[in-house]
Order: structure tokens, then C-alpha cells, then sequence
């Protein structure tokens, strides 16, 4: 569901809020080599946060972007429909016991 209603959104141009600033002007992702700061990613604060997890989904994003356009929305979406499926498949498994998330019937 999530997927047939998220996927419609990957022809519609980017919005240039703060996402496409961070994925165009970072020091650390804009650079030839998205993974080459990596490190300092996970070590560094940038403008006093520290959000390593979500700078390192974004150096992925500018990986797979399509380097001629200044924002290539199709990556960052993908990866957001991605974590959407993700959090949606944790909270349904979360939600029950291990046994009943398997389709097992409960113990005892």
C-alpha cells in the first residue's frame, strides 16, 4: 500500500526546502567521493548538530543521484520509502509477540 501510494511521488519535482540545501551544500556530502568523510561524519558536529545517521543516508542519496541535476529527488525518495516500509514492518512485528508477528500460534 505504502508503495503504491508513495511511488506516484518520484515524477514530482523536488521541493527546495532544507533537504536539497543539505544534500547540494554539505561539506561533507557534496564532495567527488560521498563516502570519503564518512568518518568525520560520525566524529564531527556540523553547524553544532550531530546527526551522523541521517548525513551518512544522505552521502547514499548523493551517491546515487544523477550528478547533472543539482537536486536528484528520485534516490532520496526511494530511500524514504524505503525507511517508511521499514518502520511500518518494525511497528506491525513490534506491535505482537514474536511468535504471532511469524504467523506462529503463541506458545503453551
Amino acid at each position: 500500500m505504502t508503495l503504491a501510494i508513495y511511488s506516484q511521488t518520484f515524477a514530482v519535482p523536488p521541493l527546495d526546502f532544507d533537504d536539497s540545501f543539505h544534500l547540494v551544500h554539505s561539506p561533507y556530502v557534496n564532495v567527488a567521493h560521498p563516502f570519503s568523510l564518512v568518518g568525520a561524519v560520525w566524529d564531527e558536529p556540523y553547524f553544532g548538530f550531530f546527526d551522523p545517521v541521517t548525513t551518512t543516508s544522505w552521502m547514499l542519496d548523493r551517491a546515487l543521484a544523477d550528478k547533472s541535476k543539482p537536486f536528484d529527488a528520485v534516490p532520496f525518495r526511494t530511500n524514504q520509502l524505503f525507511y517508511a516500509n521499514k518502520s511500518t514492518t518494525f511497528g506491525m512485528f513490534g506491535a505482537c509477540s514474536p511468535s504471532q508477528g511469524a504467523g506462529l500460534p503463541p506458545p503453551g
